[in-house]
């Protein structure tokens, strides 16, 4: 596994609150963060769940402790997880660690702004003032904030 530093962001890019390296196996092709900074997410990860079927996640959202924690999770870890495959329901878990991604050929995290969408291999996110929203192509997803996530 590589090991990887804290990612170094432009002036106009958000700090994300407590990040830290960690050792992590991916190469995204989409990675993006809310303008808040609450929220970071990778996409695409092919590239490795070829070769290693625990990588099989299209996309990967992280949040950090807020008040939508529940209960289990408090003791768990740094915030909460979301993922999503192209097909099939969104699910979420507890995050032991704050997920810091490998963004395969970029030295910046893009600064997915309020009203942007992106898209990738079978799902995309909309960053919107109230949070950040994504689905997949069967219309299932989640919408996620400070406050609160729901699973669609």
């Amino acid at each position: 596994m590589k090991y990887l530093a804290l990612l170094l962001l432009s002036a106009a890019a958000p700090v994300f609150a407590g990040s830290s390296g960690i050792y992590l196996n991916d190469d995204y092709q989409h990675v993006f963060a809310t303008p808040s900074g609450n929220i970071l997410c990778g996409g695409n990860s092919h590239k490795h769940a070829k070769a290693d079927k625990r990588y099989t996640n299209d996309l990967y959202c992280f949040i950090g402790l807020n008040k939508a924690m529940p209960k289990r999770c408090e003791k768990q870890g740094e915030g909460l997880d979301f993922t999503l495959n192209a097909k099939g329901k969104a699910a979420m878990s507890c995050a032991g660690f704050e997920f810091v991604p490998y963004n395969e050929g970029y030295e910046k995290t893009r600064v997915l702004k309020y009203g942007e969408t992106v898209s990738g291999n079978g799902w995309s996110c909309r960053s919107e003032t109230s949070g950040l929203s994504c689905k997949n192509n069967d219309g299932h997803g989640f919408s996620i904030n400070r406050q609160e996530y729901r699973l669609f």
